[in-house]
């Protein structure tokens, strides 16, 4: 049978991969004997079947890489940043506050025995006084942002209860079936001072259990009562007002009692040190055209907003400390938590770098 050259060679690719009929097979073998065209043809087709198929599959791998890599950013960034809101939280919840004496101090009463009876409102942690010579006493008051809180819930609750349930509330509270003096002071937050000098003249404020305790071997004793010869005062934060509460025989104020503490001084040019310094960090990022220098300038940046941010959380930003109480209290939280605000924001841009690569 005579059969064109072109009907074989549609024939070809299923007869060189065994794939044609028996009749097909025939017809191809016979015009194969013939022609020798063909027959080349033929030959190219097997050949092509023995080249090997490139199977390079790094492209995919670096797909593959790639992907994964933004997963677990994304998981770390989410993990940094639910982590640094929650120390963020802790770190301002505890972190100490100054009152004024507005909100420290509900009521002063001078009693008969001449003790001054403070009454300080509830949640205050700390009563920070100094004295400056031996005519001046004055004082501060501290506390945290969460005790402020829970003792304003606390009263709360005894505002809703009679005189005779606040009664039973501080017996049960105190495990006695009668209350003293002395037991509703401690409850209402009420603290008394006295005036008592020793035998050299030198001037000392002390408690009243304080003077009951002295025993005779006590090098300050022996004391006696004296007449209110110093005045004692309150002083608001970062004012240089004041608020007299006992005043004296020599009926003087100590002026000058608001100078910053070093502690303090250094903090706020720490704190406008990194101010300036992260601002312009970011500007001089954003106009260097050096990718190095610019990735260099924002992580420089970034730790020093890191660390404006934490000394904001943690001050409330006033950063009026008269004496330096809270001060030191600062240093023990904005090291840790400008690393992890540092660390979050890092994160963050690190992600959105890999995401956005013709950008960076």
């Amino acid at each position: 049978m005579d059969i064109s050259c072109d009907i074989i060679r549609d024939l070809l690719p299923l007869y060189a991969e065994d794939m044609a009929s028996e009749a097909s097979r025939g017809l191809v073998e016979e015009h194969l004997e013939e022609c020798d065209p063909c027959k080349k043809e033929l030959e190219l087709l097997k050949q092509a079947q023995k080249l090997p198929v490139d199977v390079d599959t790094h492209g995919l791998e670096r797909v593959s890489k790639e992907i994964r890599k933004r997963k677990i950013l994304t998981v770390l960034c989410v993990v940094a940043t639910i982590f640094s809101l929650v120390w963020s939280g802790m770190v301002f919840a505890v972190s100490p506050i100054y009152l004024t004496a507005e909100q420290a101090i509900e009521g002063v009463e001078l009693r008969e025995d001449g003790a001054l009876a403070i009454d300080f409102a509830g949640g205050i942690i700390t009563i920070g006084g100094r004295q400056y010579d031996s005519d001046d006493m004055v004082f501060t008051t501290t506390t945290t942002r969460y005790d402020w809180w829970c003792a304003k819930q606390k009263e709360k609750q005894l505002s809703g209860m009679t005189e005779k349930e606040i009664e039973n509330y501080v017996k049960k509270l105190y495990s006695k079936k009668e209350l003293s003096q002395e037991d509703w002071d401690r409850f209402n937050n009420v603290e008394t001072r006295y005036c008592y000098t020793n035998v050299n003249g030198v001037l000392t404020v002390a408690y009243e259990s304080d003077f009951e305790g002295h025993s005779s071997d006590d090098p300050f004793a022996p004391y006696t009562p004296a007449e209110h010869s110093y005045d004692l005062f309150y002083v608001e934060p970062g004012q240089k007002e004041t608020v007299l509460l006992w005043e004296g025989d020599d009926g003087q104020i100590y002026e000058d009692l608001t100078s910053l503490d070093s502690l303090v001084q250094q903090y706020l040019i720490f704190f406008g040190v990194s101010l300036v310094m992260g601002i312009g960090a970011f500007i001089a990022a954003y106009f260097i055209s050096n990718r190095k220098v610019s990735l260099c300038l924002r992580i420089l940046g970034t730790i020093a907003g890191s660390i404006v941010g934490a000394s904001l959380v943690i001050t409330g930003g006033d950063f009026l400390d008269s004496f330096g109480n809270r001060a030191v209290e600062w240093s023990h939280f904005i090291p840790s938590l400008s690393f992890s605000l540092a660390i979050t924001a890092l994160l963050w841009q690190w992600l959105y770098w890999v995401n956005h690569p013709e950008k960076h």
